[in-house]
């Protein structure tokens, strides 16, 4: 399952799997058909890197690490809909 987390000003979206057995969790980002990545949490390791330099990468690890707790939890809990109460 994959579940939305947060859109950038730039238009690039984050999205993040369901905790996997191995209680690691997938980060994709996609920035446009041209631009795209996974970073595995909570390894930092990155995967299928595809468009961006090493520096957006680095923006983006700086990112995705401010918010790494919240991630960690909703992929446990459905997503933010799910730990937020709002799933149907």
């Amino acid at each position: 399952m994959e579940y939305p987390f947060i859109t950038l000003g730039n238009g690039t979206q984050i999205s993040h799997s369901e905790m996997l057995a191995d209680r690691s969790v997938l980060v994709y980002i996609r920035k446009d058909a041209f631009h795209r990545a996974v970073l595995v949490l909570p390894a930092q390791e990155w995967r299928e890197v595809i468009g961006f330099t090493a520096d957006e990468l680095a923006e983006y690890n700086r990112v995705i690490l401010k918010m790494t707790s919240l991630i960690l939890e909703f992929s446990q809990k459905g997503g933010f809909r799910g730990a937020s109460g709002l799933e149907d």
